[in-house]
């Protein structure tokens, strides 16, 4: 997957969390994930790292009850 449709998958994903779609943009590029080695989603589709960023969106949404997250990434 190219890190372009990564990013709009991990985007995609993030706003089924987020109230607002800009909520997602902004933790897309500002939150730092502890679980990730402290990095945002940016700084980790950018080292290649973006298959983490969706596997833990997808943890995140199976804990909240946000129902099942298509697998197809």
């Amino acid at each position: 997957m190219s890190k372009h449709a990564t990013e709009a998958r991990i985007l995609s994903l993030a706003a089924r969390i987020a109230a607002h779609e800009d909520e997602a943009r902004d933790w897309y590029r500002s939150d730092a994930i502890a679980e990730l080695d402290g990095r945002t989603a940016h700084e980790l589709v950018e080292t290649g790292r973006g298959p983490a960023v969706l596997d833990f969106l997808k943890r995140v949404l199976r804990h909240e009850g946000a129902g099942p997250c298509d697998q197809a990434a």
